[in-house]
């Protein structure tokens, strides 16, 4: 047993049980393991949901249809990358558009927060299928400018990384008119028949540094563009690298929680941060804790609601503990469109 004096005298700590034998001198050694980082310790909670707002609306809506009842529900492949099943939730199965008339009429099939081409939305709806629209408003937006800027007759250069799922259904706005920009080096190289007919329109998703990057390489590269309506530009993907950075910035350690692969995991470590990984609190090593006075934590995407709590309750065990939680929100005015 494991236990120190909080401020009111109580004791807390870690306790366990196990027969003799080996049972007993292995719960020896890892009791041994915890008490070498027991001490005085801030734990620094990344606070709010790791998807982004058009994510966790999409989910809902998902999970309202599979909880109406109803038949199974199909989800439009590519459309809604970062949903996370529940518990036995089986009521759903992806459906990619090669399957399309192969569905039977009257079947749901939800469109994810990425968005479909207007040409996916004829095929639903020429089979007869009840659509489920989730596509994030944000999207919506974005697809409207494209749609605004090829109507009036300008080539639109669209910003966004080659792996983004936005980009087919934003391609497919005006399939005609439409270019993809990856990075600056393409940026530098861009070549159009009317220089001064360009618009500039970035995928949501991606983090606004990195769009603004490629678009001032497409302006230095052609002299003048249009722009979009900067009310629909998306702020989750920078929101989430800011919170990231805060955190890493106030931790001596952080812990990532969720799936060992995830992407906030290798940012993380790519960018030089002390970063481990834990899917089950049992996971979480004494080891990571070593030297650490202050440790962040952040739920990754897809991770078990419940686990951030869980989490810091058994490491609050640790010794006497604060713990403080950090929020990274950027509101933007934009009347009646809510902000991402």
């Amino acid at each position: 047993m494991l236990s120190y004096l909080q401020r009111d005298r109580q004791a807390a700590g870690l306790a366990g049980a196990a027969p003799s034998g080996g049972a007993s001198i292995a719960l020896q050694r890892a009791l041994a393991s915890w008490r070498a980082v027991m001490r005085t310790r801030q734990f620094v909670a990344a606070e709010g949901d790791p998807l982004c707002w058009g994510a966790v609306r999409a989910q809902a809506l998902l999970e309202g249809a599979l909880a109406a009842g109803g038949g199974r529900v199909r989800i439009l492949a590519g459309t809604m990358p970062h949903y996370s099943a529940g518990a036995g939730d089986e009521g759903h199965s992806a459906l990619s558009t090669d399957e399309l008339d192969r569905v039977a009429a009257g079947t749901r099939v939800v469109i994810g927060p990425a968005g479909v081409a207007p040409t996916v939305r004829t095929s639903l709806v020429r089979q007869g299928l009840r659509v489920i629209d989730a596509t994030c408003p944000l999207v919506t937006a974005a697809q409207a400018e494209i749609r605004r800027f090829a109507a009036h007759g300008e080539s639109v250069l669209l910003i966004g990384p080659r792996d983004s799922a936005v980009l087919p259904g934003m391609v497919g706005q005006a399939p005609d008119a439409v270019r993809t920009v990856h990075d600056v080096a393409e940026a530098g190289d861009i070549r159009v028949e009317a220089p001064g007919r360009v618009a500039v329109v970035t995928a949501p998703g991606t983090p606004g540094e990195r769009n603004r990057m490629v678009a001032e390489a497409v302006r230095g590269a052609l002299g003048h563009v249009l722009p979009q309506d900067p009310t629909t530009y998306c702020h989750a993907a920078s929101d989430r690298e800011h919170a990231l950075l805060r955190l890493a910035a106030s931790s001596d350690a952080v812990l990532v929680l969720g799936r060992q692969n995830s992407p906030t995991l290798a940012s993380l470590r790519n960018s030089g941060v002390r970063a481990y990984g834990a899917a089950r609190i049992a996971e979480v090593r004494p080891a990571w804790l070593a030297g650490a006075a202050a440790v962040g934590i952040v739920a990754a995407p897809g991770a078990s609601p419940a686990l951030m709590a869980d989490t810091l309750r058994a490491l609050t065990g640790l010794g006497p503990s604060a713990v403080t939680r950090q929020v990274t929100t950027t509101l933007v005015d934009r009347g009646d469109t809510e902000s991402g």
